[in-house]
């Protein structure tokens, strides 16, 4: 009997140690891809900033000439 309650006990902590493994691997795939989201939104920011100092730099160009 004690070695059947054992033998329940250890497939009872596998099964946990396998869910929080898992619970683990997707709090990870969640931070890489938020990782990835943050990145791309800071270089679109980038992109998007640098064409507006170009528009804002053609702007004051056109400006200059007309004047």
């Amino acid at each position: 009997m004690n070695e059947m309650n054992t033998k329940y006990e250890s497939e009872k902590k596998d099964k946990e140690l396998v869910l929080k493994d898992v619970e683990i691997t997707k709090k990870d795939a969640e931070s890489i891809k938020q990782q990835a989201q943050r990145n791309a939104f800071i270089v679109g920011f980038g992109l998007v900033l640098l064409l507006a100092i170009f528009i804002f730099r053609s702007y004051r160009q056109n400006k200059k000439i007309i004047l």
